[in-house]
């Protein structure tokens, strides 16, 4: 049967150990943030949510399918934007050397976007 002054009591009693594990949390944190921390992650803190959203559609989708690039047209409708808007935010990640448009290997009349090879590497890395 619950009991809310046991309750009250257990909460009482874990106090500490809750801070301990938010202590060894934010130690755990502050050590991977120091481990990665070189000049290619810096360019992250670059990058607007929607472009981090944007990255993690076209990665997400060329894990699932084989390492191919997505269309412009299925990446816009994947973030529920224009087409013209994922075209603008694909050219400003090209120019971040983040996202690479190439010509999709089946119809050579269509754009296939990609993750950059420096930073699919990264994200690989960081999987493993």
């Amino acid at each position: 049967m619950f009991e809310p002054e046991q309750l009250e009591d257990d909460v009482k009693k874990s106090n500490g150990s809750y801070s301990s594990v938010w202590r060894d949390l934010f130690r755990i944190v502050d050590s991977m943030r120091v481990h990665n921390s070189d000049s290619r992650d810096k360019r992250f803190f670059q990058l607007t949510f929607n472009q981090l959203r944007m990255i993690h559609r076209v990665y997400t989708y060329q894990t699932e399918n084989n390492n191919h690039g997505i269309s412009l047209k299925a990446l816009a409708v994947r973030l529920g934007i224009t087409p013209a808007a994922a075209s603008e935010m694909v050219d400003t990640l090209v120019k971040k050397s983040v996202l690479t448009r190439s010509v999709d290997a089946v119809d050579r009349r269509a754009i296939s976007i990609v993750v950059s090879d420096e930073l699919q590497k990264r994200f690989q890395l960081t999987e493993e």
